[in-house]
């Protein structure tokens, strides 16, 4: 649930790529069930379809029909993990001040984190390897270099509705962004071959780096600071704390 701003940004970049003058489809998915998800998602659109135009099932049965929806994409996150290499023990302080109760809102520097990821686009059979390379280049033209930054809006409704509401003092960071790096494709074809007809597959390698935010933190405003004045010679202080002082 913390992770969804992250996954969800992925999947929408790459949604990004279009075939035939339309948005590839892309789903939340492994390898093992990507077609059995993309199935499922266009069913349920297909249902929505036929409510909102009150033409019964005309659509979801052409769908039921299809052998394979192809073009689509399968996006897999792996689970996140804490990254030290980018950690940072900072705080910012006087965030917001509250100077009637003394208070100061204060935050800790975001947790940095990682993920692997790993995108199939299916691209079908006969004229499926043309496909496949004229949606993979629209997709790397938009890195510069081996990584892109992606914007996540932490004040966006959807990412405080159940089961998403968990994370309400994220809202304090407004707009941040994370950095996609990829690897590159892959034709991964031959190991969806089977004994069925082959299936044009290729792989998209990559990882998430971004950061986590950390719960808001209280302080109390420091107005004024005493200090103890010593009228003493220096010379007897530095003797004092380099040599000691005798008994």
């Amino acid at each position: 649930m913390f992770y969804a701003p992250f996954t969800h940004a992925t999947k929408e970049f790459f949604e990004r790529a279009q075939w035939a003058g339309r948005r590839v489809p892309c789903v939340f998915a492994g390898p093992d069930r990507a077609f059995q998800e993309i199935d499922r998602v266009l069913k349920r659109r297909a249902q929505g379809t036929s409510r909102a135009t009150g033409v019964e099932g005309i659509k979801f049965k052409q769908i039921s029909e299809r052998p394979a929806w192809v073009p689509f994409m399968s996006v897999l996150v792996q689970p996140f993990s804490f990254d030290s290499a980018r950690f940072n023990p900072r705080s910012f302080r006087g965030v917001t001040k509250d100077v009637v109760a003394g208070t100061a809102t204060t935050l800790r520097f975001p947790r940095p984190v990682s993920a692997d990821v790993q995108v199939d686009l299916w691209a079908g059979g006969n004229g499926g390897w043309q496909i496949a390379q004229h949606v993979a280049a629209q997709i790397e033209l938009q890195f510069t270099a081996e990584s892109i930054y992606l914007p996540i809006d932490w004040a966006d409704p959807r990412w405080y509705k159940p089961p998403f509401d968990v994370m309400a003092h994220a809202r304090a960071y407004g707009r941040t962004r994370f950095r996609l790096v990829g690897n590159g494709w892959q034709d991964t074809s031959d190991l969806e071959a089977g004994e069925g007809p082959k299936t044009i597959r290729w792989t998209w390698s990559g990882r998430i780096e971004g950061y986590l935010p950390y719960p808001l933190d209280q302080a109390r405003i420091v107005r004024t600071v005493e200090v103890d004045v010593v009228d003493t010679d220096t010379d007897e202080v530095l003797d004092a704390l380099v040599g000691g002082v005798e008994d």
